[in-house]
């Protein structure tokens, strides 16, 4: 179905528009040096994680 590459994209629009703004904010307010940069990349791994998940569960909800 033709939907479903339209699906696929605006998933994939989303999902990396969330993914790059997490990162950013969890990378520019990071502090502590090294130690720093290992807690914010860990919590931006988490926090991208879930948000993908609620976000793909409300885009099928609504695309679907």
């Amino acid at each position: 179905h033709p939907w479903d590459a339209w699906f696929g994209l605006i998933k994939g629009l989303f999902f990396g528009i969330a993914i790059t703004s997490i990162s950013c904010y969890q990378g520019y307010y990071t502090t502590g040096g090294a130690n720093g940069v290992g807690k914010s990349t860990t919590a931006a791994v988490v926090v991208s994680c879930v948000t993908i998940l609620c976000l793909d569960y409300i885009l099928a909800a609504l695309l679907l």
